[in-house]
């Protein structure tokens, strides 16, 4: 099934769009939304998020090891369930979870003063999010922010962060730091992506903490508007074309 986010930027570049790139000629540039499957694609083609590096960040684990790796603030993880379990007697929240889940899917969390349980893939220590925010980036660059907020009247579960009682809100947001934007574009980076939207969060003490990367994101029409820009833009550059 094709995503919406998909069909609306094809829309928007007035380009073809396909679930079957092996059509695809060396001459065309492939903006592959959020597929783990080479699909008859050679190394030779053109493609903007390459297929192995669309699986690090469908793959929690891998994930969090490119972050590791680069230095991006992230969550704090484990696979020892010892180490968990040490976390949690400290009275720490503790999530576990499976490596496939998206969308919250996959996770249990584990409350303060509550054992934590073996037989999870891995695990998360909390973080202490005071404002969430879903950060667009393209080709390094950071282009365009959201903060998640609360809908007015909605009686909400801090430990699930989507749904319809959760809006993304781009104007009038209070002041954040930098490191917001670099953050996200360096999370972008270390899976090796050319495009994706970061989920990442500040605590009381403004501290960054990149949660996730997606690459196949919900896209609104200013969104899908600035990905077209971002994709035109590094399209006309020469080494675009490489």
């Amino acid at each position: 099934m094709t995503s919406e986010g998909a069909i609306l930027l094809a829309k928007t570049m007035s380009a073809p769009l396909t679930i079957n790139p092996s059509s695809c000629t060396l001459d065309d540039i492939v903006i592959n939304w959020g597929n783990g499957s080479a699909l008859g694609l050679s190394n030779r083609h053109k493609i903007l998020n390459k297929y192995n590096n669309v699986m690090n960040s469908v793959d929690k684990l891998r994930a969090f090891k490119c972050f590791n790796g680069a230095d991006v603030p992230t969550l704090a993880w484990t696979k020892n369930y010892e180490t968990a379990k040490g976390w949690g007697n400290a009275g720490i929240k503790v999530y576990g979870r499976m490596n496939a889940g998206r969308d919250g899917s996959g996770i249990k969390v584990f409350q303060v003063g509550e054992d934590v349980q073996p037989y999870f893939d891995f695990y998360t220590r909390a973080f202490n999010t005071q404002r969430e925010f879903r950060v667009n980036v393209a080709f390094g660059k950071t282009i365009d922010v959201l903060e998640k907020k609360r809908r007015i009247g909605a009686t909400v579960n801090p430990d699930v962060r989507t749904g319809d009682d959760w809006l993304y809100c781009r104007h009038n947001l209070a002041a954040y730091p930098a490191r917001l934007r670099t953050d996200s574009a360096a999370a972008i980076v270390s899976c090796g992506l050319d495009f994706g939207a970061v989920d990442i969060a500040l605590n009381e003490m403004n501290k960054t903490c990149v949660f996730e990367v997606n690459t196949a994101p919900w896209l609104g029409t200013v969104i899908a508007a600035k990905y077209a820009e971002a994709f035109y833009d590094h399209f006309q550059t020469e080494d675009g074309r490489e």
